[in-house]
């Protein structure tokens, strides 16, 4: 498998992390930040989706063709962990607001990384 496979999946494993229990959070803050969770790696799972198959492409015109939606996804996914980062931050819990921001700035420099990609290659 790709290396940005395995990226993206650990990714989606460090944010999967369970809220710390030591903090004490109501249940109805774990069940909220859970449902962002979920929804967040629902969107993941689409971009890894995406990028599997960039990957299985079969010519590089194929692969480009995916780029632009590959991107939004990201864009989507990265708008579904900053609220996860927001509701997190909001109510103090910080070991996953932290998590969360770090899967967000990881999100952002691949969105980066693939319009330089896209542009580089597929102009």
């Amino acid at each position: 498998m790709d290396s940005r496979l395995f990226r993206l999946m650990a990714m989606l494993a460090a944010l999967a992390a369970p809220v710390p229990a030591q903090a004490a959070y109501s249940q109805a803050y774990i069940t909220r930040i859970e449902e962002l969770a979920d929804a967040y790696e629902a969107e993941f799972e689409k971009l890894i989706a995406l990028n599997a198959q960039i990957d299985a492409a079969p010519t590089m015109a194929d692969a480009c063709a995916l780029l632009p939606r590959t991107i939004e996804q990201i864009a989507i996914a990265r708008y579904a962990v900053e609220r996860v980062a927001d509701f997190a931050k909001a109510n103090g819990d910080m070991e996953s607001y932290d998590r969360a921001a770090s899967q967000f700035d990881r999100l952002w420099q691949m969105e980066v990384s693939y319009k330089v990609r896209g542009e580089d290659i597929c102009s």
